[in-house]
């Protein structure tokens, strides 16, 4: 039951970030942003998990992806937003 489990949560995760690869080539910059936000919070979960907490590579990395499907919403969500800020902060638009 936990090898399905296991094997479940990778697919999964695999399908997330060939989906996150297809965004980063796009021309859109609303559609890379997220993308990018996705990749390095993954990065910093997983490197978080074999730094400080000390586990191997695959159970970080099975630990890490499970944690991130909790938080894809939450992630695509809040740097679209951040997103909008920036482009504001750096590009105003003139008052009417």
């Amino acid at each position: 039951m936990v090898r399905r489990l296991v094997w479940f949560f990778t697919i999964v995760g695999i399908l997330i970030f060939a989906g996150i690869t297809a965004m980063l080539f796009t021309e859109a910059s609303h559609v890379r942003v997220p993308a990018i936000a996705a990749l390095v919070t993954f990065a910093a979960i997983v490197l978080a998990l074999i730094k400080i907490v000390g586990l191997d590579t695959v159970v970080a990395l099975i630990i890490g992806n499970t944690a991130y499907l909790v938080l894809v919403p939450f992630i695509f969500r809040y740097s679209r937003v951040l997103w909008l800020h920036l482009d504001w902060l750096i590009d105003p638009e003139e008052q009417r």
